[in-house]
């Protein structure tokens, strides 16, 4: 009798690990078809449901249904956006814990993008640290965006499209400079003319008490039509710096060129850093006309134009 019992007993033992087996095969192990070293895209804003229904569909998982599941027992609700990487099949339960601690699978890369840089400078640092970037098509999507790029640390992913580094980067300038946009208003300014005057400003200064200094000298030179004859403009249309312009090169052809056109370039030069925006908004006033910066980048300022030229003999030759 007792043999019986232990022989049921042993039965029911192997009955119940052949169908714990059988539903993890069934339910909680990845599916065949799945494909060593896959990689989804969690896009920002995708529902718990959309999620799970790509993993479905990459064949990461077997049961989008198993893994809701598993994710509502697990008290959590929200998975963070990214690239993940999966090189090898693992159960729905690992999946789940990934997602939900943001395990990706794979290292960011980090690229630091200095201030003061325009869209071409950007496109080659970016081409040297991401594997598959493409430069026509971050310089045709950023069309008109100069400016709005802002200068800073950023971590991507290797797979990261030009529309994941744009979104990043604008992203980052709107939360940088929403205080700045307020007082924009304040003023009854106009925000894309700010970055338009930070941008020059950021290139013809270093110093920030200087670049307050220029910014009272640009507004009025704008207010009463006087052209703002800023040569950090030349390096942007043409590659050239203060020390090698000529005079033919001061009538180059381009609405930027703010010797030969008055007012305002039709757009930013370069994306300024917030100490230029500041310096947009909170100029320094004074009673200068103009100024220049020596090889030293020391700053020159003076009333008369008669003056002006003396320190170009002195300082630029």
């Amino acid at each position: 009798m007792l043999k019986k019992i232990l022989l049921m007993i042993g039965i029911f033992f192997v009955l119940i690990f052949t169908l714990i087996v059988i539903f993890y095969k069934i339910f909680l192990s990845s599916p065949s078809s799945f494909i060593p070293d896959t990689i989804i895209n969690i896009e920002t804003g995708k529902n718990i449901n959309q999620i799970f229904s790509l993993l479905e569909e990459k064949n990461i998982i077997r049961d989008k249904r198993i893994a809701k599941v598993i994710l509502y027992l697990k008290q959590d609700k929200i998975i963070p956006a990214g690239y993940y990487h999966f090189p090898k099949r693992i159960s729905v339960i690992e999946v789940v814990d990934r997602l939900r601690h943001g395990d990706y699978g794979q290292e960011k890369k980090r690229v630091t993008i200095p201030e003061g840089l325009n869209v071409r400078q950007i496109v080659e640092i970016l081409a040297h640290n991401l594997d598959n970037f493409s430069k026509e098509e971050f310089i045709s999507l950023t069309e008109g965006k100069e400016g709005f790029l802002f200068p800073d640390t950023y971590f991507f992913f290797p797979q990261a499209t030009s529309e994941d580094i744009i979104k990043a980067m604008e992203d980052n300038f709107e939360r940088q400079t929403i205080e700045l946009k307020e007082e924009t208003l304040r003023q009854g300014k106009n925000w894309r003319e700010i970055v338009i005057i930070a941008s020059l400003i950021e290139l013809e200064a270093s110093q920030a008490e200087a670049r307050r200094m220029i910014s009272d000298i640009i507004w009025r030179r704008l207010k009463i039509n006087m052209p703002l004859q800023i040569d950090a403009v030349f390096p942007y249309i043409m590659g050239k710096n203060t020390f090698e312009l000529t005079l033919e090169d001061l009538q180059y052809d381009s609405p930027y060129n703010t010797y030969r056109y008055r007012g305002l370039p039709p757009g930013a030069i370069a994306n300024p850093s917030l100490d230029s925006l500041e310096a947009t908004l909170y100029p320094i006033p004074n009673e200068y006309w103009y100024y220049l910066s020596d090889k030293e980048g020391n700053m020159h300022y003076t009333i008369t134009h008669d003056e002006h030229l003396k320190n170009k003999q002195k300082y630029l030759r």
